[in-house]
């Protein structure tokens, strides 16, 4: 048990369902130590980039508290009640908050936790996630992290600021919210994540895919990178397998007819236009730059180069393997 990671806020989002990033297979594979590790991304480095400048902007507005970790403000007593907190019973359950708020300076609540802070950046385009400036209106996958983290402190709410951004010129809005304390939500919580842990990771059982994240895609390739087995009929567990995958398919396929003609509507009215402004965003249609492609091969032979030389220049790609399906029968019952 010692090899494997813990449940915390980030995981137990997934293992409910709530996380767009991570599916419950991902966070299986994750606390299994299976998965690779996550490559990093622009959205990670931008919340490293502006978490200090986030919790001080939240600081500012709440001289009420002593936000921990703010760099102007640190005391050894804050640090040490941050470190990464553990459930008193089942080790496997940790939690690791951006900020805890303490009280004032001076008062009789200092250095006793009052609350807690979540820190975020993300697109200005998700602002339609995020409710009204001081609601609880947050994307679930955050309410479930607030959760998480109050059932390891004794506090009444958590705080959440988040910075939204566009990608082109950076910042373009601040919002704090606040999270008032479940107990129902916190007690479903743990439960779900022991669960989780009994019968999934401790046992070495997957749950069933039906989410999946690009960890899983790449754990699925990673174990089978070459067909090295003749082909053979399909088992009963197998047949069922392909039959969801063959459900899927034509439901896949519908979508898709319907998605392509509800594109062909929108391109027919932007006509001759760069593009509209609707309700729900900008669409628009505009012809790319033309650019230009050189076949170097015919011009390096008419050039005197001999095959020789041409094949001291040309690498070998190795091949991938390439999943074929055009034997199914598509057919619905």
């Amino acid at each position: 048990m010692s090899d494997f990671g813990t449940i915390g806020g980030t995981t137990i989002s997934a293992i409910v369902g709530a996380s767009p990033w991570l599916s419950p297979r991902g966070a299986y594979l994750k606390l299994r130590g299976e998965a690779g590790p996550k490559p990093d991304n622009e959205a990670m480095a931008r919340g490293r980039k502006f978490e200090t400048v986030i919790a001080r902007i939240f600081q500012a507005n709440h001289p009420e508290y002593f936000v921990a970790r703010d760099s102007d403000r640190t005391s050894e007593e804050c640090d040490d009640a941050i470190e990464r907190v553990q459930d008193a019973e089942l080790s496997y359950l940790t939690g690791s908050p951006d900020r805890v708020l303490f009280g004032a300076d001076d008062t009789e609540d200092e250095f006793k936790i009052l609350a807690g802070l979540e820190i975020k950046t993300t697109q200005a385009a998700s602002r339609s996630q995020w409710g009204e400036y001081g609601t609880d209106k947050i994307p679930l996958v955050y309410l479930v992290q607030c959760n998480w983290y109050m059932g390891f402190y004794n506090v009444p709410k958590w705080e959440v600021a988040v910075m939204f951004f566009n990608p082109k010129i950076g910042p373009v809005g601040y919002a704090e919210y606040t999270i008032y304390r479940d107990e129902e939500i916190i007690e479903a919580l743990r439960k779900a994540a022991v669960e989780f842990w009994e019968k999934h990771v401790v046992p070495g059982i997957p749950p069933e895919n039906d989410t999946v994240d690009e960890s899983v895609v790449e754990y699925v390739k990673n174990q089978y990178p070459a067909d090295t087995a003749p082909e053979e009929a399909a088992n009963e567990d197998e047949e069922k397998r392909v039959e969801r995958y063959v459900r899927a398919k034509i439901a896949l396929s519908k979508a898709t007819c319907e998605y392509d003609a509800a594109k062909l509507a929108v391109q027919e009215a932007i006509g001759e236009r760069a593009g509209i402004i609707s309700s729900f965003g900008k669409i628009t249609w505009k012809k790319s730059k033309s650019r230009f492609v050189t076949d170097w091969k015919p011009i390096a032979v008419k050039l005197g180069a001999s095959q020789e030389l041409i094949d001291q220049h040309t690498k070998t790609v190795e091949g991938s393997r390439i999943f074929n399906d055009r034997n199914l029968k598509m057919e619905e019952d």
